[in-house]
């Protein structure tokens, strides 16, 4: 707690964890937008007068986006350029999955901020990151930014697994809804869009661009997703 009562907000890495890179906000979000939803699909029915009820296809991943003022001018040697480069260093996989054999994945965040039920633990990827430099010493030096994030939600029983390793345990299916893509169900299903592969692989899709709403999928366990990426690979 600030010496001014206020609570600054935090963001951590929690897997893998390190403490090291947290980044504790210099000033808290001047916004945030929290966005979620649910797929409905629609099917026309032949010689019907009205359309059969919508089929319920799964709710949509809540992500949560912000603006926040990193500020350090009035300091004599500021550069809030660190904050910018963690942040574009989370949207990237981290070294122990870049290993070979291993499925790229980036780190799982930590959003806190206070007590509020939707702030104080939302655990989450980060997958945007924009920066506008407005202040710099003469050096060049930026010491001002306004910084627009994205993060993405991810259930609190997921942990990121060795990608090399996992039980085939039960299947499942869904439907593919308006706006989805293989990646978005990858993620949505596993926390890792880069399984899209094992996605088009196990279902036959040639074309993971053009898989029409309303489409069946077989949705591989995490453990079979990761050995069948694992094996195209190889």
């Amino acid at each position: 707690m600030a010496s001014n009562g206020l609570t600054k907000a935090v963001l951590s890495q929690k897997d893998p964890p390190d403490l090291s890179k947290d980044i504790k906000f210099l000033f808290n979000p001047e916004n945030c937008t929290v966005k979620g939803g649910a797929k409905w699909t629609l099917e026309p029915t032949k010689a019907a007068k009205h359309s059969a009820p919508p089929h319920y296809g799964g709710a949509q991943n809540v992500n949560l986006s912000m603006s926040v003022l990193f500020d350090e001018s009035l300091e004599s040697s500021g550069d809030v350029s660190k904050y910018v480069e963690q942040l574009l260093d989370w949207t990237r996989p981290t070294p122990d999955t870049l290993q070979k054999g291993k499925v790229p994945a980036g780190p799982l965040l930590g959003f806190a901020w206070g007590s509020n039920k939707t702030f104080s633990d939302f655990q989450c990827v980060l997958t945007s990151v924009s920066a506008q430099y407005t202040m710099f010493r003469p050096d060049g030096t930026p010491t001002r930014a306004m910084v627009s994030l994205t993060l993405d939600q991810v259930p609190k029983d997921f942990k990121r697994q060795n990608p090399t390793s996992g039980a085939i345990l039960g299947r499942s299916s869904r439907l593919v809804g308006d706006g989805d893509s293989l990646h978005s169900i990858a993620f949505q299903e596993y926390g890792d869009p880069t399984l899209w592969r094992a996605l088009a692989l196990f279902n036959g899709v040639d074309d993971p661009l053009r898989v029409p709403p309303g489409t069946s999928l077989l949705v591989p366990a995490p453990g079979e997703a990761q050995e069948i990426v694992k094996g195209e690979a190889e």
